[in-house]
């Protein structure tokens, strides 16, 4: 059960509950929006815990035992096979340096492309790096125009992965870069070396650094975060984080791994 963002949605999940007359509910009563509810838990709009311990929270209130919180994504063998099979007839070799990059997302939540752009062409100074770029099939001409010029070291994947593909991608990528998105999620569960470029959503309740502690997050903490709209014009955020910093702290990433020591400048 997520969050009830408004007192509409209270009314409007109110009167669903009248019409299927359950015999319990449960969920959060977020801002004492839903006192409603048969069992309930308590949660603030910006969340005072990650997202996954309200889930905890809520299972234990139902009375589950909770005995492992650790957050888990299962890559079946035959998603493994067809990345490899994608890969190969891309002409990438196993021995290949691959780095994801996921431009996409949610508007708010997405780092400014031409960022991007300056982020991938300072990695690509390496040519030992080939870059896979992720996201759905409407960011697919996000991600061509990301990768414009690149030639054979780019490759477009929007739109081309099930999320169980996307999962065995990530695993094969020496390092994943990506906004706030699931995709940030999925990186962090899977325990792949992961860089976040995150903006102003309530990093205590979304950083993806409580399911995996190794992965990296880029944030700059500004007057008007936590912040939960749906658009804004300025994006301070996001445009505080630098193609520079990004591109240090990706080297910083590969070095550490031992894949990729030499040849930055």
């Amino acid at each position: 059960m997520l969050s009830i963002s408004s007192s509409l949605s209270a009314v409007k999940k109110r009167a669903l509950f009248a019409i299927i007359n359950p015999k319990l509910s449960a969920g959060r009563n977020t801002q004492g929006r839903a006192p409603f509810f048969d069992i309930k838990i308590s949660e603030e709009d910006y969340g005072s815990i990650h997202e996954r311990d309200y889930d905890l929270e809520l299972a234990g209130a139902l009375g589950a035992t909770i005995n492992d919180r650790e957050v888990r994504f299962a890559v079946t063998g035959l998603d493994t096979k067809r990345v490899d099979e994608l890969l190969k007839r891309a002409k990438i070799k196993d021995s290949d340096i691959l780095v994801g990059l996921h431009p996409g997302g949610e508007y708010l939540r997405r780092w400014p492309l031409k960022n991007y752009c300056l982020l991938l062409k300072s990695l690509s100074l390496d040519q030992r790096l080939i870059f896979l770029v992720t996201g759905n099939l409407r960011e697919r001409r996000l991600a061509s125009r990301l990768i414009n010029g690149f030639g054979k070291i780019a490759l477009n994947l929007a739109g081309e992965l099930s999320l169980g593909e996307l999962a065995a991608l990530m695993r094969r990528c020496s390092l994943y870069i990506t906004n706030d998105t699931g995709n940030m999620h999925l990186a962090a569960a899977l325990k792949v070396n992961f860089l976040a470029l995150f903006g102003g959503a309530p990093l205590k309740r979304f950083d993806p650094r409580v399911l995996n502690p190794n992965g990296c997050l880029l944030y700059k903490k500004v007057s008007c975060a936590p912040c939960i709209k749906k658009f804004c014009y300025s994006k301070i955020c996001l445009k505080l984080i630098t193609p520079e910093e990004a591109a240090k702290k990706a080297k910083e990433i590969l070095a550490k791994i031992g894949k990729n020591a030499q040849g930055y400048l």
